[in-house]
């Protein structure tokens, strides 16, 4: 059984140009891209290929050469009590 904050899904919104991300209890956030490091600058067009680590922990754009750490980026981007409550932990 993966851990809930285990990501099990990401897609590029271009509409709203965030990056969605889906955990495994269920829990979901967006993350504007301009916050992910390595993709401020990047086309729209190389944003869809998201893959998402086998542990969920880390997110990768090949085509960009862009890994990003989850838990870091969104304590980053929300701060940890935040991302606690997103996949419910302690934190």
């Amino acid at each position: 059984m993966r851990d809930a904050s285990a990501v099990v899904d990401a897609h590029y919104d271009k509409s709203r140009d965030r990056v969605d991300l889906m955990f495994d209890g269920g829990s979901a956030i967006s993350i504007p891209r301009n916050m992910i490091p390595g993709l401020e600058r990047a086309s729209t067009s190389k944003l869809d290929a998201i893959l998402v680590s086998p542990a969920g922990d880390a997110l990768s754009w090949p085509s960009l050469d862009v890994d990003v750490h989850v838990p870091g980026l969104v304590q980053r981007v929300f701060g940890s009590r935040l991302f606690a409550a997103t996949t419910r932990r302690r934190g």
